[in-house]
């Protein structure tokens, strides 16, 4: 039996578990994410139509994926920016509420870490990216907005979840 050589990672810091998804549901996902139809990801895992519809369904239903359709603020013109908000005292829930019925404000996420708040705003110009940030630090509890504005993206590699799953497998065989 051929011994195992582990690689370069560090293995303490390696966040491992399990996913509860099956390889077909993984390589549904992974499709899914790379934006083709159903009726191509049937022809392309040799399935039934109806097959695959039913799996979908159940991870959409499972919220595995979360149906999002993202705007081209480029194409509009417009500019996109990450906030990073801390507050005083833990009030996070009741000032996102407040946040995500600003103008502007597309994404609004409670996180743990350095920061209480993160946002996605899009804005025409710096002056009104300048109000919209007004509008956050007039909100009570507030402590600080940072800002970093995007210019550019780079594509995802693929197979992600799929490697991400077949490395816990192969870690698995050799614990």
């Amino acid at each position: 039996m051929a011994s195992h050589e582990p690689s370069h990672r560090n293995y303490e810091e390696r966040i491992d578990f399990q996913l509860d998804l099956d390889k077909t549901d993984q390589q549904l996902i992974k499709l899914l994410l790379e934006g083709h139809s159903s009726k191509r990801i049937a022809l392309q895992a040799k399935s039934p139509l109806s097959t695959i519809q039913r799996r979908i369904r159940r991870i959409f239903e499972n919220e595995y994926v979360i149906k999002r359709n993202e705007m081209n603020h480029r194409k509009l013109g417009l500019r996109k920016v990450y906030l990073l908000i801390t507050l005083k005292g833990d009030f996070s829930g009741p000032i996102a509420q407040k946040i995500s019925k600003i103008r502007g404000i597309t994404f609004v996420s409670l996180v743990t870490g350095g920061i209480d708040i993160f946002c996605i705003c899009i804005f025409k110009d710096t002056d009104n990216l300048f109000k919209i940030i007004e509008n956050i630090r007039a909100i009570e509890r507030i402590d600080k907005v940072t800002w970093s504005e995007e210019f550019s993206t780079l594509p995802i590699r693929e197979g992600g979840l799929l490697e991400y799953q077949d490395q816990i497998d192969e870690d698995r065989r050799f614990t």
